[in-house]
């Protein structure tokens, strides 16, 4: 936003905030934002396991899967390039 794009974040939590499927969207884009939330997106961040299952279909095939190896042991099959990082362990 500071420099000039225009940002739209959504969120969306299940029943329970805590220990269930939590989900928030970002939009940068240099044009007007025609509709509030994304089709295809273009990095995925996973923190759990049930959140890759769920949402890897959102991603673009040529997209980036951000994946918490800490608590994400495997991942559907996929083109999108992966990357693993230990997110939780570095967190403790």
């Amino acid at each position: 936003m500071l420099d000039g794009k225009n940002v739209l974040q959504t969120q969306a939590y299940g029943a329970e905030a805590r220990g269930s499927l939590t989900k928030s969207e970002v939009i940068i884009s240099d044009d007007k934002i025609g509709f509030p939330a994304v089709r295809k997106c273009d990095i995925l961040v996973t923190m759990s396991q049930e959140a890759a299952n769920e949402l890897l279909k959102d991603l673009r095939e040529t997209g980036t899967l951000l994946l918490d190896s800490t608590s994400v042991s495997g991942i559907p099959p996929t083109d999108a390039k992966i990357v693993r990082f230990p997110a939780t362990e570095i967190a403790k």
